[in-house]
């Protein structure tokens, strides 16, 4: 009586054992030393199967809790080429994990724990069949229908500039003080941090008349799912002259306003504001557009505002579905839209600078700013992670591709 008492007060240190001649259970998945488990979890590992008694991280299999030993097993599970580690059940997994599950892939879009792939979108991307010799579920595999540049031209005169169909914006019109002028003088290609670079600049003297702002827009209206990146540098101090003006530093897709309320406008923004404005503190905006009326303002949006300094060189991610626009900034997500305010026609894809009307400093004394774009990515129909978005530019720019454009209109 006394050896079974310590028998079972000791029990979390002593492994189950398997009874001569019982059956062999066929193995649980291999353990993962990077994956979360909870309560309830079965895994394999040494060919022997365990359950998690509670939460586990890194915890190697070994009899001793937070594992229990359930026996022998055979054989060792493995993996088919072109398939991921089955998903299980009390499993943590995150942004980013690829399973298999009913001989599909699937990539987590975001944390998940307890949702089945194939019924949730927002939890769990379908990325193709498991299968050998699968392309789909290769974190390597090119999207078919890519945008990117690297912005490598000579100069804004440079004729590749428009063989690859991007308008440099001149003229009138908003964003930005009444009057003002857009002008392609104000857009330039230099040597900067190590690598050719896009460069656009504002400058002002205080009045609608003097200041010249910039914008780079695609020339084509085509792009909507997918997924949209950019690298890109802000700066929080003028270039030159006194600081202070209520300058924005952007990257946007947008399908244009025709009159009030169109219900086919749409706009994706990355907006940095060094110096504040619309009654914020110096703030990053993301924000996705239903539509808006110009006079008097009104807006239908849903945005996210991080407060602090962002200058520097940053990595831009969205990725729009039929569900959500996503938003990251350096591989973090910072913002998750859904309808109405998700873009409901094709858009361009751009990048401007420019002050708001409000916050021009009263001084007549010359300033510029600048902003820098390192290269732009799109891929048609497909929600890639901040990761395989730096992977897939890797990748080209390893093949020598300065630019590619297979994206139908």
């Amino acid at each position: 009586m006394a050896t079974a008492a310590a028998l079972l007060l000791g029990l979390g240190a002593v492994p189950l054992m398997t009874m001569p001649g019982a059956a062999v259970e066929p193995c649980s998945p291999a353990w993962d030393s990077t994956l979360a488990y909870t309560a309830g979890a079965n895994v394999s590992h040494a060919d022997r199967n365990y359950e998690a008694a509670w939460w586990s991280l890194g915890s190697e299999p070994s009899g001793q809790l937070p594992w229990q030993d359930r026996g022998a097993c055979s054989p060792a599970p493995t993996i088919p080429d072109g398939c991921y580690a089955p998903w299980t059940a009390h499993v943590q997994y995150d942004a980013g994990t690829r399973v298999t599950s009913g001989e599909r892939n699937y990539r987590a879009a975001r944390y998940s724990e307890a949702v089945v792939p194939g019924t949730s979108g927002t939890h769990w991307q379908d990325i193709g069949a498991c299968e050998a010799g699968s392309g789909d579920g290769d974190p390597g595999a090119q999207p078919s229908q890519v945008m990117f540049d690297d912005f490598s031209y000579t100069s804004r005169n440079d004729p590749r500039l428009t063989d690859d169909r991007w308008v440099l914006r001149h003229g009138g019109g908003g964003p930005g003080l009444d009057g003002v002028t857009w002008s392609p003088n104000n857009i330039s290609f230099q040597d900067r941090d190590g690598q050719r670079v896009l460069k656009l600049d504002v400058t002002s003297a205080g009045q609608a008349t003097n200041t010249v702002q910039a914008q780079i827009t695609t020339a084509d209206r085509k792009f909507r799912e997918g997924t949209y990146a950019a690298r890109v540098k802000f700066s929080d101090t003028p270039t030159y002259g006194p600081d202070g003006d209520h300058v924005v530093q952007a990257f946007f897709s947008i399908t244009p306003l025709r009159y009030d309320y169109d219900p086919l406008y749409g706009e994706l923004d990355f907006e940095y504001l060094p110096n504040g404005g619309w009654a914020a503190p110096q703030a990053f905006y993301v924000t996705s557009w239903e539509t808006y009326r110009p006079t008097p303002w009104d807006a239908r949006k849903e945005y996210d505002m991080m407060t602090g300094s962002y200058s520097g060189w940053h990595d831009l991610v969205v990725t729009l579905d039929s569900t959500a626009a996503v938003y990251y900034i350096d591989g973090v997500e910072v913002g998750r839209h859904h309808a109405p305010n998700l873009p409901k026609s094709d858009q361009t894809i751009d990048f401007n600078i420019w002050l708001i009307n409000d916050g021009v400093l009263p001084t007549s004394q010359p300033r510029g700013y600048e902003q820098l774009v390192d290269w732009v990515y799109f891929a048609e129909g497909e929600t890639l992670l901040p990761s395989e978005v730096q992977a897939q530019v890797n990748a080209l720019r390893s093949s020598g591709v300065a630019h590619r454009d297979n994206v139908p209109e």
